[in-house]
């Protein structure tokens, strides 16, 4: 109790300290970066400060939106999850009774059974009894129907809920593509299949060139229509199998399973030249602000290396583009030998 109350003073203090606005959702992001709940969270904080970025409602709401929503979402997914868990054990329960009452009524059969082959039997009464048992056993199938009918809905409605939070726990909020968490699991996953499959995969590693200074100069509102201009470029550049995710801040990365070193280049190519077509307009004025540019590195993975190395390579030889002038593709064949 006591440590809670110190890490909640000791947030209000950072955001003082920053003229940050005390609402629940900067509030969450500065308790997740002052405890170290959130390591990510953490070191993008602590690269900004170090650039002397202002942490303004923009920032911060992008931070939320990229670190903490997503935590907040699996906590949807949990709520669902234990609600699937309570239709399951009503399901057991009545099933259960079911078989029960089946149970039941074979033993009253059994015993009709055994009274008709005796002497002197009252036949009628026995007619009657398995009549009322055969009715009370029609009743509790259909009880039984009703409540399986009435799950099966329960369940269908669940899952679109799981699968709702899935997507939203794994999706950029202002983009509205793929997010960081997302591309390390899609990373993960698709390189473990490149291996077994015994397939090539590339990544590019995306870069908004000066982007900073055209937010400085324009203003985030105009800043965040370029990044979202920029997502759909990705998405509307990449096959179908391709994982296009906004890595963080201005950078973007793109997964291409089964494409080597040539094709990846020709995507990246085909994506640097649409964004560069492109013409920004502020919409608040209709100002013509020119254009954008992109820097683009592209790694091959290497069959048992660690991601670590694939993702290096990409980001050395995306920065080669930044040291050569940008607005350029550049492979890892480029790099320094």
């Amino acid at each position: 109790m006591q440590q809670a109350q110190e890490y909640g003073a000791e947030t209000l203090r950072e955001m003082q300290k920053r003229s940050i606005e005390p609402t629940p959702e900067n509030y969450s992001v500065w308790y997740a970066f002052v405890t170290g709940t959130n390591a990510e969270l953490r070191r993008q904080v602590e690269i900004m400060a170090s650039n002397d970025q202002e942490f303004d409602k923009f920032r911060n709401q992008s931070l939320f939106e990229e670190y903490i929503l997503p935590g907040l979402a699996s906590g949807a997914i949990a709520s669902a999850g234990d609600d699937l868990d309570s239709i399951v054990y009503r399901l057991n329960a009545t099933v259960g009774e079911a078989g029960e009452s089946a149970e039941k009524y074979g033993a009253a059969l059994a015993m009709a059974n055994d009274s008709l082959g005796a002497r002197g039997a009252d036949v009628k009464s026995i007619v009657a009894s398995l009549m009322a048992e055969t009715k009370a056993m029609q009743e509790r199938n259909m009880a039984l129907q009703a409540e399986l009918k009435e799950s099966t809905s329960e369940i269908d409605t669940l899952r679109e809920k799981l699968e709702d939070s899935k997507r939203e726990a794994e999706t950029d909020g202002l983009t509205g593509i793929a997010n960081r968490k997302c591309f390390d699991r899609s990373l993960a996953e698709l390189s473990s299949a490149a291996e077994a499959n015994k397939e090539s995969m590339c990544l590019l590693m995306v870069d908004i060139d000066f982007f900073k200074k055209f937010n400085d100069s324009f203003g985030h509102a105009t800043g965040d229509q370029v990044l979202k201009l920029v997502a759909r470029t990705l998405m509307d550049c990449v096959r179908d199998r391709d994982i296009a995710a906004r890595y963080g801040g201005e950078e973007f990365s793109v997964i291409l399973p089964g494409a080597d070193l040539g094709t990846a280049w020709e995507i990246g190519e085909r994506i640097r030249i649409q964004v560069g077509a492109k013409k920004i307009m502020k919409r608040s004025t209709n100002e013509d602000l020119g254009t954008i540019t992109l820097s683009v590195g592209v790694g091959r993975y290497r069959p048992g290396e660690p991601l670590s190395d694939l993702m290096k390579r990409a980001d050395e030889a995306l920065y080669l583009c930044k040291s050569k002038g940008r607005n350029q593709v550049l492979t890892e064949e480029k790099l320094p030998k």
